[in-house]
Parts: structure tokens; C-alpha cells; sequence
């Protein structure tokens, strides 16, 4: 064999075995440098969807504890490297997604004012006022191989970023938003991971109901606060705190730190007065039971004035409802009747309906003079455990002077009357032909859906002939609706004369919700413009959004990019709104309710004045073209649905179809 061709051959092994040599080396570079750097990224854009299904979390729980209705998202708890053929990605991530321990929460020196029912004003003051709410937070500990994620805390009033031991909000605070305070307790027990959880927030005691409190003797009130997980009261403070205090600077007068960093105080206006909604919700793993007890009775009321006339032989209504701690109606619980009145009634116990009222009939007895029923829950030991519905019987005979009630005729509003704002109650009492005495007293009372204790007349006028002026009287008072809820409300008024007889007439009015009209289409295709006018004749105010644009895709999100205000409400005269969701895509055109100043970043609730006709609705961009769309009142047409939902819990929906 010839040297030469000896010497090649063994010059062409060496060559291979350098070039396997490269390729190694630059096989491992790139399994220590560029994967990884690849992964982070994958891990950053996995962090991002947590958050916006964190804040999707957020949302389902002021949902649910304001509406009864469980809702359910799922959140990427984990992260899906990209497939590798050679290369070896990091096993899962041990992030977790749990409940925390439980905090507390202190609402204290509170009162409910003289117009809530006895039993309400009873309770709050000896369980209400100055106890503790035990709540729990629902945290994500990302973990992940090489991005450095911070946890994330969802609360009852609002979700965060921890940075060190400093909350960055993710969302707005909703504890205290103009004179409503909203308190929601978060209860459950959460502890999973993987690739995603599934996350149920079912409501145990949703707000249905409101009690307007206030300061006891005018003084403050402190709501008190054990920060939320991860976070120290003076970060709490220097963010939430600064935020409360920049939104209602009539309202909070200071928030401070305990000493010993315990808790934070927040020292509200105690001389005025606040829509008080307590709340309790259970989230959950959607693969588990619940767990949270039913909330029990504590307290009862009367939806009634607690002292009527009525005529012997007369068959009237009793109607009473059952609260939980949290001051909302409890179904299922059994009212029973104490001792023996002299009328007769239908039954001696009845269970709660589905909204906690229970219903009694009672027929007053032949004889005139006083009665009573008295109800109670559980064992009746506690004063507000229990009522008495107090009969003034009168005689059913016709006759002589002396022997019949005054007539009382409510003249206006009329019965069914639709009343859109302030009004005047009037009434005439007239004793003619019935005692023939002067009338005394003139009151008059809401008797549904609350009931207040009777009133005078602002305004009393005698027009009775001479010698008895006064057994003809006039009425008027004037009515302020603000806070009234829309729907039926009772209005009694009774007449007294100086022969101790009472007369009495209701009305039932309805209270109309604010009317929010379309005017007009001003732009569809990757967005949607449109014209709303108020003819409420009052200032609403728009808290909520939503979209449901699933008939044309189920995929449809609304994203502005990385700019603010996908949806912008221009044109009022008191304050125009938007949502800010960051270009994070939280805004799913699937019909889910986001709230203006809490479902995204620096939003703004709109209020429009009682003038104002010519408001605009903006919402961009669609991640899908709608095509061109017409306006719709065929709802089962509908291609797009724009749900607007307001401060006093009234929706509208704008409906849209695509045109042909």
C-alpha cells in the first residue's frame, strides 16, 4: 500500500471526528443558551394568560355575589414548551394555584338609619357592627424553570401582583365605590396545579339585599383590614389605601396603619350615609363538592307596616321575610306562629320561599278591639328573632254617624302609575257621613318592598264645611324616589278621627327603571359604534360591559393592542366611562359582564345626566370582522349583543345583526 494514500485516509477520520466534534459542542450551546431563552419566553406568555384568567377569577366573584349565579374559567397554571426533537425541555412547573388562610375583616360603629325595619336596625348593631368577617384569598405561586413570575392574589375587593410585600392592583378596589360599601367573603378550599385548573365561584349569600347604615351619633366608621396574602399594611396603604382616598375624598377622611403592622383602618364619614351589601362566595377545584354550610336564619322582618286596621270578618295578609347574617334572604326556614291570636289563620308554621318570605292568611275575628300574631324563627330568644304584626279591628256595620271609619282616597299617583322620578303623594280623608268627627292624624307609609313606619303628612289642608273644618283634610308629600328600587313599591296612608276610628287606601306604583334608548348606528365591521340616549329623567350610572358576539364566532375577543380603552362611553355630561384591558385579551366577546373600573386597568364607571341624548358606545377591535351590521329588536335574530349593566342592577341589551 502506498504511504501517501495511508496518510489521507487517516486525514479524513480526524476531519469527521472534529466535525462531530462541532456539531456537539454546538448542539449543547444551543440546548444551554438558546432553549432556554426560548422557554422563558413561552413561560412569560404562559404568566400572562394566568393573569387574565386571574382577573377572569375576579370577575366571576363579584358575579356571583351579586347575582346568585355560579360561574366557572379555567386558569393556566402550567406551560406548554414547544415540541423538541433533540433538545430537552424542563419538566412541569410546580405552580399552584390555592386559597389562602383565613383574615379578617371589621366593619365597626354602624347603624342602620330609622327607615330600615326594627329587627335589621336590632341586628346589625349587636352583629353586624364590630364583629369580624373571616374571608380567604385565592393565590397563584408561579414557579416556573426560567421566567421569575410574581404571585398574583385575587381578594374580595380586589386582585394584585406582589411585588416584595407591595400590591400592584391588576384590577380596581370595589370595597367602597361612591356611598355603596361591598363587602364579599371569600370562602373554599382550593389547592391544584398542572397545565390548568378549573375554578368554580358559586355564591353561598349573594347581595340581593342592601341596608342603608350610617355612623352611630354621626361618628366615624372604620373598616378594618388584616392585609391580603403576601402583602404589608403599609403597601396595602401606599396603593389600595391612596386609591380610596383619591375616589372618595368626601367619604374617607384618613387610612392608617396599625403600629405593630397588623391590620389597616379605613375611617369613613360616619355622617353620612351608605349602601351596606355583605356577600359570601366558595371557590373552588370544579372537580370538588361544595363545601361551604348553607347560611341560617338569624333575623326576621316585616314586609308590612307592623300595625294595620282592619274590619271584623276581614281577611288580609301576612307577609314577613328570613335573613342571614349577611342581612339576605334565606330559603327554607320555618316561621312559626306564638300564642293564640283572637283572629284566625291558615297555618301555624310556614317554610321560606325561594326569595325568604313566607305568607299568612288572617280573617279578624267578629268582635272588635286589639290583636296580634306574633312569628318567630329558631327559638325565639333573641328579640330580633322575632315580630309582632299588631290588628286594630273595627266594626264591619253600616249606620249612624260614629259607626264607620274616615274614607281615605289616595288621588294621586294613580294605581300602576309608571314614575320615573320625584312625585307627589296626595290623598283626602273625609269623616262625612261616617263618624262626623274631626280627622287627627294623617299618615302615610311604604308598604312594599320595605316597610316604613308611618309619617305625617308634610302638607295638611282642611276643607270639611262649617262647624267640622277638619272632617274633610287634604294631603300632600312629596316623595323622593333616590335609592328606590325599580319595580312595584306599596304606598299606604291611613286617616285617624276623634272618634279613634282608622280608615285607610293603598297604591301600587312602579317605579321604572332608567330608560336607556339606540338613536343610531355609527360604525360596525372590526368595531362597533353606536348612539344611546337617557330618557330616565334621572342620572344613571353604566358599571358593566359585555359582548356577546358567539353567534358569529365563540372565539371573538375585543383587543386594542397595547393601547388603552377597548370600550369608551363619550358624550355625557357628568362622566364619560371606559375598560382598559391592556392588550391582555381578558375581554371575551362571549356575553361575560367586565366592570368598567374593575375588569381591566384604570377604567371609569359612566354616568350620564338626565339630558343627555346623544352618548356614544365605542367598542374596539374585534379580533374577527362582524361584517356590516343593522340594529335588531328581534333578540332571537341577533348576531351581536351588547349588554349594558347599571349601578341599581338594571341591564340593557342593543342587539345587532349582520345585514345581508
Amino acid at each position: 500500500m502506498d504511504v501517501r494514500e495511508a496518510d489521507r485516509a487517516q486525514s479524513v477520520q480526524v476531519g469527521v471526528i472534529f466535525l462531530f466534534g462541532f456539531l456537539i459542542v454546538g448542539l449543547s450551546l444551543y440546548q444551554v443558551t438558546v432553549v432556554p431563552e426560548q422557554n422563558q419566553q413561552v413561560e412569560f406568555n404562559a404568566y400572562q394568560q394566568a393573569a387574565e384568567d386571574l382577573t377572569d377569577v375576579r370577575n366571576d366573584v363579584l358575579t356571583a355575589a351579586g347575582r346568585d349565579t355560579t360561574i366557572g374559567t379555567t386558569v393556566k397554571t402550567g406551560v406548554e414548551y414547544p415540541s423538541r426533537a433533540i433538545f430537552v425541555n424542563p419538566g412541569p412547573p410546580p405552580n399552584r394555584l390555592a386559597t389562602t388562610g383565613e383574615r379578617n375583616v371589621t366593619l365597626e360603629n354602624v347603624e342602620a338609619v330609622d327607615s330600615e325595619a326594627e329587627n335589621t336596625r336590632t341586628f346589625l348593631e349587636s352583629n353586624v357592627s364590630g364583629r369580624s368577617y373571616a374571608t380567604r384569598d385565592v393565590v397563584f405561586t408561579p414557579n416556573y424553570d426560567r421566567f421569575t413570575g410574581q404571585p398574583m392574589v385575587v381578594t374580595g375587593h380586589q386582585s394584585y401582583r406582589v411585588a416584595g410585600d407591595r400590591p400592584i392592583p391588576m384590577t380596581g378596589q370595589t370595597v367602597l365605590q361612591e356611598d355603596r360599601i361591598r363587602l364579599i367573603r371569600i370562602d373554599g378550599d382550593l389547592e391544584a396545579g398542572g397545565s390548568s385548573v378549573g375554578v368554580t365561584t358559586e355564591p353561598v349569600s349573594p347581595a340581593t339585599r342592601t341596608v342603608v347604615v350610617q355612623g352611630k351619633n354621626d361618628e366615624d366608621i372604620t373598616l378594618r383590614f388584616e392585609p391580603p396574602s403576601g402583602i404589608s399594611a403599609s403597601g396595602w396603604n401606599e396603593t389600595t389605601g391612596q386609591e380610596l382616598r383619591t375616589a372618595n375624598p368626601q367619604r374617607v377622611e384618613r387610612v392608617v396603619e396599625a403600629p405593630d403592622g397588623s391590620h389597616v383602618e379605613v375611617i369613613l364619614n360616619g355622617s353620612m350615609t351608605y349602601r351596606l351589601q355583605l356577600a359570601t362566595v366558595e371557590v373552588r377545584d370544579r372537580e370538588t363538592q361544595r363545601a361551604s354550610e348553607d347560611p341560617v336564619a338569624r333575623y326576621l322582618i316585616t314586609i308590612q307596616p307592623s300595625t294595620q286596621t282592619v274590619r271584623t270578618g276581614e281577611t288580609t295578609e301576612i307577609v314577613v321575610e328570613v335573613r342571614d347574617r349577611f342581612n339576605n334572604p334565606v330559603s327554607g326556614e320555618t316561621v312559626t306562629v306564638d300564642g293564640s291570636p283572637r283572629g284566625a289563620l291558615d297555618s301555624t308554621s310556614e317554610r321560606t320561599d325561594g326569595d325568604g318570605t313566607v305568607r299568612f292568611e288572617y280573617t279578624a275575628p267578629e268582635n272588635t278591639g286589639a290583636d296580634s300574631v306574633d312569628l318567630s324563627i329558631n327559638d325565639g330568644s333573641e328579640s330580633y328573632e322575632r315580630v309582632a304584626i299588631g290588628f286594630d279591628v273595627v266594626s264591619q256595620a253600616a249606620g249612624a254617624p260614629g259607626s264607620e271609619p274616615p274614607i281615605v282616597d289616595i288621588t294621586s299617583p294613580s294605581e300602576g302609575e309608571s314614575i320615573e322620578d320625584d312625585f307627589d303623594l296626595n290623598a283626602t280623608i273625609t269623616s262625612i257621613d261616617q263618624s262626623g268627627t274631626p280627622i287627627l292624624a294623617a299618615n302615610w307609609s311604604r308598604q312594599s318592598p320595605v316597610n316604613t313606619d308611618p309619617e305625617p303628612f308634610d302638607s295638611i289642608s282642611a276643607d270639611g264645611p262649617d262647624g267640622c273644618s277638619y272632617c274633610v283634610i287634604d294631603g300632600t308629600q312629596p316623595i323622593d324616589i333616590s335609592g328606590w328600587t325599580s319595580g312595584e313599591h306599596t304606598l299606604r296612608v291611613t286617616g285617624r278621627d276623634a272618634s279613634g276610628q282608622v280608615g285607610n287606601d293603598t297604591v301600587t306604583i312602579d317605579v321604572a327603571e332608567p330608560d336607556l334608548t339606540f338613536t343610531d348606528l355609527r360604525d360596525s365591521g372590526d368595531r362597533l359604534v353606536f348612539g344611546i340616549a337617557n330618557e330616565a329623567g334621572q342620572e344613571v350610572t353604566i358599571e358593566e360591559v359585555g359582548v356577546d358576539a358567539t353567534a358569529i364566532d365563540t372565539e371573538i375577543y375585543v383587543d386594542h393592542d397595547n393601547n388603552d380603552r377597548e370600550v369608551q362611553i363619550t358624550g355625557t355630561s357628568v362622566q364619560d366611562g371606559h375598560i382598559d384591558t391592556r392588550g391582555e385579551k381578558t375581554f371575551s366577546a362571549d356575553g361575560t359582564l367586565y366592570d368598567l373600573e374593575n375588569g381591566g386597568n384604570n377604567g371609569q364607571y359612566a354616568t350620564l345626566g338626565p339630558d343627555d341624548s346623544d352618548v356614544e358606545i365605542d367598542i374596539r377591535y374585534f379580533s374577527q370582522d362582524l361584517g356590516s351590521l343593522e340594529y335588531t329588536t328581534d333578540e332571537a335574530n341577533a348576531d351581536v349583543s351588547v349588554i349594558l349593566r347599571l349601578s341599581d342592577g338594571s341591564e340593557y341589551t342593543f342587539h345587532f345583526r349582520q345585514s345581508n
